[in-house]
């Protein structure tokens, strides 16, 4: 499984890790710091912010930031509220290469359908 998630990391557009800023968010640091320096740019999303005081989210911003030099930004997001979520789509814009999309709907949201944040387009 580690083989194909670096396959896919080495090819990749981008990366979009999308973080829990309210549950242990320094957990996902290992990911960033084990990242490649040569790989392709990397983004974070520190969602739930709006619970956690603005002190602590401007700290954590610079966590991530200072964790790789491949995190090119991170967004403070609160994703059901829709806030944060245009900027971290217009990043994804600028890394993605334009073309068809290799998903169908059914595809992304999975058989069961899609959760209410898939359905704001989030």
């Amino acid at each position: 499984m580690m083989e194909a998630v670096r396959q896919a990391v080495e090819t990749a557009d981008g990366i979009l890790l999308v973080v829990d800023s309210a549950d242990q968010p320094e957990a996902a640091l290992p990911i960033v710091k084990g990242a490649p320096l040569t790989g392709p740019p990397i983004a974070v999303a520190l969602n739930k912010t709006d619970l956690l005081p603005r002190e602590e989210v401007e700290g954590l911003k610079r966590m991530f930031m200072e964790a790789s030099s491949v995190v090119q930004v991170v967004f403070p997001c609160v994703a059901l509220e829709g806030e944060g979520v245009e900027e971290v789509r217009g990043w994804a814009a600028g890394v993605v290469p334009e073309g068809p999309p290799l998903y169908d709907k059914v595809g992304v949201c999975g058989g069961g359908g899609c959760t209410d944040v898939q359905k704001k387009g989030v």
